[in-house]
C-alpha cells in the first residue's frame, strides 16, 4: 500500500486538527473533517456551489451541532495529533 499523500490532503488534515481544537473537541471528528475540508477550498467547495450549497450555513450548522456535543462533555486538548 502506497502511504505517500498529497499536499492537499495533508492541508486538509491539518485544518481538520485545526478546526477539532478550535470546536474544544478530543478528536478529529468526521464534522472537524467536513470543516478543514471546506476550509482547504478547491474542488469540494466547488462541488458543493454547483449543488447550491451556502458554504456558510454549512459551517454554522456543524459548529453549532459540535458546540452543543461539546457542552455535554468534558473537553480535551487534541494538540498531541
Amino acid at each position: 500500500m502506497n502511504t505517500d499523500y498529497s499536499a492537499e490532503l495533508l492541508c486538509v488534515i491539518k485544518n481538520s486538527r485545526e478546526e477539532a481544537q478550535r470546536l474544544r473537541q478530543t478528536a478529529i471528528r468526521p464534522a472537524c473533517l467536513l470543516l478543514g475540508l471546506l476550509r482547504s477550498g478547491g474542488k469540494a467547495i466547488e462541488v458543493l456551489q454547483q449543488f447550491e450549497g451556502k458554504i456558510s450555513i454549512i459551517k454554522e450548522s456543524i459548529e453549532e451541532k459540535l458546540n452543543t456535543a461539546t457542552a455535554n462533555n468534558a473537553a480535551v486538548s487534541v494538540s498531541n495529533m
